[in-house]
């Protein structure tokens, strides 16, 4: 029995907590970058960060000049605020 009990807990599955979410870090990007470009220009985007389920991505425009936090929830991909 102890035998048993030992491979199920060396072979036992690990849930990273990346897998728990449908949209990932390229697709978050993409998501807020459609989402600025309807009205303004873009000049670069920093890499999103997941923190809490949500995904922060700050993209930075041109004109005006002006910086957008968009926030994006990582289940769902709808924008939660900007």
């Amino acid at each position: 029995m102890n035998n048993l009990a030992n491979l199920i807990n060396t072979n036992s599955t690990k849930i990273s907590p990346m897998s728990l979410y449908l949209v990932g870090e390229e697709t978050a990007s993409r998501i807020a970058e459609d989402f600025v470009q309807q009205h303004h220009s873009i000049i670069k985007r920093e890499k999103p960060v997941l923190k809490d389920g949500v995904w922060q991505v700050t993209v930075f425009v041109s004109s005006p000049s002006k910086t957008f936090q968009v926030r994006i929830n990582a289940k769902t991909g709808h924008i939660i605020g900007f």
